[in-house]
């Protein structure tokens, strides 16, 4: 299916719609029909089967991070299955490559998420073990083996990691993320945002940012930029006065 997909990558979406772009569409259709019979309806119909190798075919290019594999992907298959009218078989096997590059790209993100997730986790744990905490690893329950009370840095410490282990035990089992999950994701990068993280946990935050597709809220935009004024700042302190 390499073939179809170099194909698709090339074909531009903003000109899907000019009638003088038709060649192009037609060219890519046979290839699309040629791989399909070759890489995944090689036998008898059978459509389990088919969805089956799909999936493995848009998973192998996913790894080999084929360009193709995007949202862009997913626009161009939705104009050209327009064109088509949805009607012949050309649009049927644009629908089934269509949802299987949306479950791979849902897969990668879930994949990407629970990484960032887990190694954020792993982070809080060591800084809480550092300020004289010990975390249960039976019911992830916290104990403090410092006398006297907790202070609110340690607290705001602890908060962090109360929403990123509740985080990371509800999604680490999961293959694709649904929208609640997405939405408690996003909740937990607030309230990290909200308790005052230190700078040491900028890639976690930013990583998680990124792959959510968050918006640059302001709250956001002020965490991620202090790191880069401060750095300006310590440069004119190094420089010295202008003359």
């Amino acid at each position: 299916m390499k073939k179809t997909f170099d194909k698709l990558d090339k074909l531009k979406l903003e000109q899907l719609d000019n009638p003088n772009y038709l060649p192009k569409i037609q060219n890519f259709l046979p290839q699309l029909k040629s791989d399909f019979e070759q890489h995944v309806a090689p036998g008898e119909f059978d459509p389990i089967k088919q969805a089956d190798n799909w999936l493995e075919v848009v998973r192998n290019l996913a790894n080999n991070k084929h360009p193709a594999i995007n949202k862009d992907s997913l626009k161009k298959i939705e104009k050209i299955y327009d064109l088509l009218g949805g009607q012949d078989e050309d649009a049927f096997r644009l629908l089934d490559m269509y949802q299987s590059i949306d479950t791979v790209n849902s897969e990668q993100v879930a994949s990407k998420t629970k990484k960032i997730v887990a190694d954020y986790r792993a982070h809080l744990a060591n800084k809480i073990e550092e300020k004289g905490f010990i975390i249960s690893s039976e019911d992830n329950s916290i104990v403090s083996l410092n006398e006297g009370e907790i202070t609110p840095k340690q607290q705001k410490l602890l908060n962090r990691y109360e929403a990123i282990s509740a985080l990371d035990e509800r999604i680490h089992n999961k293959r694709i993320l649904d929208e609640s999950d997405k939405s408690e994701a996003k909740q937990a990068l607030d309230i990290c945002l909200k308790n005052k993280p230190e700078w040491s946990e900028k890639p976690f935050l930013q990583k998680l940012t990124d792959v959510l597709s968050v918006g640059i809220k302001p709250l956001y935009k002020a965490f991620f930029s202090k790191e880069t004024r401060l750095k300006e700042e310590l440069d004119q302190v190094i420089s010295g006065p202008k003359r």
